[in-house]
């Protein structure tokens, strides 16, 4: 007897204990990185734009403060709707809510993350009045 039919899910079983480990690290990393005040999307923009001076800027730590905390708020809720399915074993919940928390989700939130992020990043640089005159 192979194990495909001994545990017939086993591959899904699988896959879904590697995912729900990688949610909880993003979950562990983002709120670590807060607390830290440091917040992580903001420091993926600024090694991927090069701008190492974005906590000076109000505006850019503000919303990568936002952007972090969407992506905490992705992680609870797909841990907090699928870990109880997993849990009691109804894998025909499991399976629709993995997908429909999956990459929808994931893209809504990576839309939003860009929404918000380039309006601090592509604001036009601050004049000082004094300066000019």
């Amino acid at each position: 007897m192979t194990i495909m039919r001994k545990y017939p899910t086993q591959p899904v079983v699988v896959v879904g204990i590697v995912m729900e480990r990688i949610d909880g690290g993003i979950l562990v990393l983002a709120v670590v990185t807060l607390l830290l005040r440091r917040p992580f999307i903001g420091l993926v923009a600024s090694l991927l734009l090069s701008d190492p001076e974005w906590r000076t800027d109000r505006a850019q730590l503000r919303v990568a403060y936002i952007a972090t905390w969407l992506w905490v708020a992705l992680v609870v809720i797909r841990l907090g709707v699928e870990l109880p399915l997993y849990f009691l074993g109804n894998t025909s919940a499991l399976a629709a809510a993995r997908l429909i928390l999956g990459v929808p989700l994931y893209a809504v939130i990576l839309w939003l993350t860009w929404l918000v992020m380039r309006t601090a990043w592509t604001a036009p640089e601050r004049v000082d009045d004094d300066a000019e005159g």
